[in-house]
């Protein structure tokens, strides 16, 4: 096996477990991926406050993963001492859509929107609460 189909392979393993942590099924890669990315950057330090001293693999990520109105982002995590965000948009595809791709890199423009923001669902918008504000204060916000 060549080293990328074996780096492809042991991605979709971890796509395939962090899914069934969520209750998601082996076939549902896309969720997988969006739950194995939280998890990954969780790890950042800063970030990874929200594990609570947890290992990452133990942890409960859910309410930084959003799955439904999510305003094109997967998962948002909140580093309120360094003061910054990440912005997590995973897609499990062959081919990317540039247009879709665009839109995700564009999205700190639209979130300083409260306007745009209350679109989304209860969960995104619980996540971004002030994000407009903190981001006129000086957060950074980082694209993953």
């Amino acid at each position: 096996m060549t080293p990328q189909k074996t780096s492809l392979h042991e991605l979709r393993e971890r796509c395939v477990e962090f899914g069934a942590k969520y209750g998601y099924s082996e076939s549902e890669l896309d969720r997988g991926l969006e739950s194995y990315a939280a998890h990954l950057f969780a790890q950042v330090e800063g970030f990874n406050l929200i594990l609570d001293g947890e290992p990452t693999k133990e942890a409960d990520l859910s309410e930084y993963i959003c799955r439904t109105d999510d305003l094109g982002i997967d998962v948002v995590l909140e580093d309120e001492i360094n003061r910054r965000f990440i912005l997590v948009q995973a897609a499990w595809r062959k081919t990317l859509d540039e247009d879709k791709v665009a839109y995700f890199f564009d999205a700190p423009a639209r979130l300083v929107s409260p306007d745009y923001v209350s679109t989304g669902g209860e969960q995104i918008q619980e996540l971004l609460a002030g994000f407009k504000d903190k981001v006129a204060d000086g957060y950074e916000v980082s694209l993953r």
